[in-house]
């Protein structure tokens, strides 16, 4: 990590660049690396960060370390990007960061080469299965044992796992393959652990009818999930805290969104969803939510900080 931050202070140096935008806000470590950062800003360079994740609830270390580490990470930055309004908390310091909310488009995913019914064969799931797809990490704030305990009672349920194991302390796959076995459902589940490609990524989504974005209440930000169900047109069914998800799922309609944390929400959130499945305004969404206006809003905060 410290490396790569050396590397971007030499290229930036080096190519002479006045504009900076770093694909994500990190405050892992800042207070070793920040000043480097801070110190390009003394020489005329303009620094902006897309802050994916605005509340920076994951706490590494004490809590002084935390919160010092979340202002040395804003201390350099003239821009920050987000994709909802919010009252960006900048740790223990308030940090003068200039906030623009840019939206998150749907992803340029390809379109799946095989029908349903050909994934689905391959996967061994039936024609007439109703599939749920969890895609991405399997990190534990995304329920998924709640997902488990809820298709219990939701026999038409069925639940295709895709993504790669989360980072050390989370759930691995095994485990929930037991919790799958122990409810008695392991034969509705399909587990697909590992990396998957962009043409892969099209057929598991072809092979579902709906997504799985059931977080914990602790999340709060745009979710990339969201935005490859967006491209392969699958509603989803969604638990989360006030956030982007939040607010694009129940503003256009693109899914239900149930309270979080709660198998029992998520169980009425999957049979709502099969009995009355809600007619999402993807056209609006995409129009709304599109990278070109991405850009030019990043385009213009640069061109006005100058």
């Amino acid at each position: 990590m410290l490396r790569g931050y050396y590397t971007l202070m030499r290229v930036v140096t080096q190519m002479k660049v006045k504009h900076v935008l770093l694909a994500s806000y990190s405050e892992y470590l800042a207070p070793l690396w920040a000043w480097m950062m801070r110190r390009l800003v003394s020489k005329g360079v303009e620094f902006g960060a897309v802050v994916h994740d605005p509340v920076r609830n994951f706490v590494l270390g004490p809590l002084w370390w935390h919160r010092w580490s979340v202002s040395q990470g804003y201390s350099f930055l003239k821009h920050a990007f987000l994709h909802e309004p919010i009252d960006l908390d900048t740790g223990s310091r308030i940090m003068p960061v200039t906030c623009h909310v840019i939206p998150h488009a749907p992803y340029p995913f390809p379109s799946s080469v095989h029908s349903k019914e050909q994934v689905r064969s391959k996967l061994g799931i039936p024609p007439q299965a109703k599939v749920f797809i969890s895609f991405g990490h399997l990190r534990d704030g995304k329920n998924i044992n709640l997902v488990l305990q809820a298709m219990a009672d939701v026999p038409e349920a069925w639940l295709l796992v895709v993504g790669t194991e989360a980072d050390y302390g989370h759930l691995k796959s095994t485990t929930y393959g037991q919790m799958a076995e122990d409810l008695g459902i392991a034969d509705r589940c399909r587990w697909q652990i590992g990396f998957a490609t962009p043409q892969e990524v099209a057929d598991f989504f072809a092979a579902a009818d709906f997504a799985m974005l059931t977080y914990d209440a602790r999340f709060r930000s745009a979710s990339g999930v969201l935005n490859v169900a967006v491209t392969y047109r699958k509603p989803a069914l969604v638990s989360c805290g006030d956030s982007n998800l939040a607010s694009a799922v129940t503003g256009y309609d693109l899914g239900l969104r149930v309270k979080p944390d709660s198998a029992s929400e998520i169980a009425r959130g999957m049979r709502q969803l099969l009995q009355d499945a809600p007619t999402p305004n993807w056209k609006s969404y995409e129009q709304a939510e599109n990278w070109t206006a991405n850009a030019l809003l990043v385009i213009k905060a640069f061109q006005e900080g100058e």
